[in-house]
């Protein structure tokens, strides 16, 4: 499955989510070290492998890809709407992690 989303919308995807951190990586196993919101640049310390993971605006922008095609497939079902590029989505922790584990990871690993 192959989803065309314009430019704009993506950008403003990733900035919703992505507004959400660090706070939004508490209780889960990626967890916001250091974040430019500006500049869309993050590091996440992953406490399942002791591993840290840089991501800036490219990475963000293949997970909107995948985070979308992962709902759109039935494959994550958290999402709170069917209007996944509303700009007034009303994402919540679960959402903004489960968006940065398809960033990283190409996939949700961690539930």
């Amino acid at each position: 499955m192959r989803i065309e989303i314009p430019d704009e919308k993506v950008e403003a995807l990733i900035h919703s989510l992505m507004n959400n951190y660090p706070e939004a990586g508490g209780g889960h196993a990626l967890q916001c070290t250091s974040y430019d919101h500006k500049k869309l640049r993050f590091t996440f310390f992953d406490e399942e492998t002791g591993r840290i993971h840089e991501i800036t605006e490219p990475v963000l922008r293949v997970g909107v890809s995948v985070f979308i095609t992962l709902i759109l497939k039935g494959e994550y079902k958290n999402a709170l709407s069917a209007n996944l590029l509303s700009e007034n989505m009303d994402w919540d922790a679960h959402d903004c992690d489960a968006f940065v584990q398809c960033a990283i990871f190409g996939e949700v690993r961690y539930g």
